[in-house]
């Protein structure tokens, strides 16, 4: 299953600073699979912390999932001539989860996102390393 999207309707909501442990939320936010998507009640709300991916999608939002961090397998962040004049660009992230192997992520400021998830990614796989630092 591969959840790709093309127009964002929001901002981040809100970007946590790293506090005394614990999760914190890199971004959170609301993007639609197509133009006609607020139409048919079909987006995708998705909160990114330093833990996991949590999104909701579908039809009304009936479908949660929840990726965690340390199941991811790799990243990648990538954007068009386009996408960059606008501040747009794609995350793309590959898991070992069953449900959901290839997520991406395509709307407004997601370099800066990219760049926080793939330090909390690093965090995830080697925690006992930056614990040291």
């Amino acid at each position: 299953k591969q959840e790709h999207t093309t127009m964002s309707e929001q901002q981040p909501l809100y970007r946590d600073q790293r506090g005394c442990g614990g999760e914190h939320v890199i971004w959170e936010g609301t993007t639609w699979p197509c133009v006609l998507s607020p139409c048919c009640c079909s987006t995708t709300h998705w909160r990114i912390s330093n833990l996991r991916v949590d999104f909701t999608h579908g039809c009304c939002g009936n479908t949660m999932d929840t990726l965690e961090l340390s199941s991811v397998v790799d990243m990648r962040f990538q954007r068009s001539c386009f996408q960059l004049c606008c501040g747009r660009g794609t995350i793309t992230i590959y898991s070992g989860d069953v449900t959901s192997p290839v997520l991406q992520l395509t709307t407004f400021g997601t370099e800066s996102v990219f760049k926080d998830l793939k330090k909390a990614w690093t965090e995830a796989r080697n925690p006992v390393a930056t614990m040291r630092e």
